[in-house]
């Protein structure tokens, strides 16, 4: 039977989420490679398995059930098959991997993780927390996953860290432009707002301004 932490289902949309604790040591942060790929793989490629798995499980079955515990009770939650739904996977880790994990292309050429499970949003905890905090509506968050996702696809655009492509979003430059060749899209630098919205508000300074999606 597929297990899963987190079952969403929305109008539209069903999020499958699964939330890995591995962390790395000294020597992975040094650049131990062996010990980075393992572990690399027992969180990012085990959290991406288990939704793809249970994705699988949802379209190949008739009436798909999950249960849970509540209140010492099991309880079940019946996925209608009539209602179409987009499936959103989303891999949640505890360690921020940064940009080994924001590339499913770097994880997929080093054997980390199979092409099979593709199409998840992997996410560390502490930049999904960001999410929370900064997108306001869900429409804006499955708009903002919708091209975020497709970057998995372009070879000619640079980016190192998850905010700084929320920053990109936030300054209104989703969709991307097609493909030129021999011009490449740079990422890097579009969160400092959001970075300097935080430092302030870390230290307690009054009045500071969110940053939002600019309409």
């Amino acid at each position: 039977e597929p297990e899963l932490d987190i079952l969403g289902v929305g109008d539209d949309t069903i999020y499958l989420i699964e939330v890995k604790a591995g962390e790395l040591n000294k020597k992975h942060r040094r650049g131990a490679i062996p010990g980075l790929k393992q572990r690399l793989s027992e969180t990012i490629n085990e959290g991406s398995y288990q939704c793809y798995r249970a994705e699988k499980f949802i379209s190949e079955s008739g009436s798909p059930e999950f249960t849970y515990v509540e209140n010492s009770q099991r309880k079940t939650v019946v996925i209608d098959k009539s209602i179409v739904r987009e499936i959103v996977k989303i891999s949640v880790t505890y360690e921020y991997f940064s940009t080994v994990a924001v590339n499913l292309r770097y994880l997929i050429n080093a054997g980390v993780l199979s092409t099979d499970y593709k199409w998840t949003w992997i996410v560390s905890l502490y930049d999904l927390m960001i999410f929370s905090d900064l997108v306001e509506t869900e429409q804006d968050f499955k708009e903002y996953l919708k091209h975020r996702l497709s970057l998995y696809e372009r070879e000619d655009i640079q980016f190192l860290d998850e905010i700084d492509i929320l920053g990109y979003y936030f300054d209104g430059n989703f969709p991307l432009p097609p493909i030129v060749e021999n011009q490449h899209i740079s990422m890097i630098g579009y969160k400092d707002e959001i970075d300097t919205y935080y430092n302030r508000k870390d230290v307690g300074m009054p009045n500071v301004k969110k940053p939002t999606k600019k309409k």
